[in-house]
């Protein structure tokens, strides 16, 4: 049985998942400049690389998370969801983000 969700309640998840969304922004643009910096020390980067490995995963169980929500909401996909689509490809932009940051870490 799906519960039914409120008003209240969805537009908090949506504000806790921007929220979410900005602070791992900030987080991959950080683990970007480390990857960059060729001066990054290896204890750093070795670091760093786990870091954007686990914040990668953790970033694609958030969206996932939101496509579910789309789907409870009564959307047959996410990207239908005026309110939920954004939020999902805003996410799954910053996972990329992530993603290279970690494969750019991993080369040196």
């Amino acid at each position: 049985m799906v519960e039914e969700l409120s008003e209240t309640v969805i537009s908090f998840r949506l504000k806790r998942a921007e929220e979410f969304a900005r602070q791992w922004r900030s987080n991959a643009k950080r683990l970007q400049t480390l990857a960059s910096n060729p001066k990054t020390p290896t204890l750093v980067r070795n670091d760093a690389l786990s870091e954007a490995r686990t914040a990668a995963g953790i970033v694609s169980a958030r969206a996932t998370e939101l496509a579910a929500l789309a789907r409870q909401r009564g959307y047959a996909a996410w990207e239908a969801d005026p309110r939920i689509g954004p939020l999902v490809v805003e996410i799954r932009a910053v996972e990329s983000a992530l993603t290279f940051a970690a494969e750019a870490l991993s080369k040196r």
